[in-house]
């Protein structure tokens, strides 16, 4: 084992380096779906083709990103800007279903979950930020 995966073990980052890597491959499994789907995913949402594909592919890049900046050694900065992505996203969705702004129920179904995953997976990671020791 390297100094830097016993380092990684042994630290009070190890609920924000998880969170942040948990993150990633969520989202890019969430990309993935909707790069394979973008065709029904459009019908369904009512959103064009070509941003099913769009978000699903930014989706897929954030998946090796999150792993990368989980790796880094100074962590603070980096889990407090992602859980204020995250957590961030939450009432924007929520704007955007309560504004009319979604096309399709299923749609806003869609945009909704999506907002209870962000909020639950940047309160997660802001108690990451917490944990550490500084």
């Amino acid at each position: 084992m390297t100094a830097n995966a016993v380092r990684l073990a042994t630290t009070s980052d190890s609920l924000l380096r998880f969170a942040i890597r948990l993150d990633g491959v969520v989202v890019a499994g969430v990309g993935t779906a909707m790069v394979a789907c973008a065709g029904t995913l459009s019908r369904l949402t009512g959103l064009p083709i070509a941003a099913e594909y769009g978000i699903g592919v930014l989706s897929i890049a954030y998946g090796p990103l999150a792993f990368w900046l989980a790796a880094r050694p100074k962590l603070r900065g980096i889990g407090l800007t992602i859980a204020r992505i995250n957590v961030g996203a939450t009432p924007v969705l929520v704007a955007l279903v309560v504004g009319g702004l979604v096309p399709t129920a299923t749609g806003s179904a869609m945009a909704l979950a999506v907002g209870a995953y962000t909020a639950v997976i940047g309160v997660v990671q802001y108690l990451g930020v917490r944990r550490m020791r500084h």
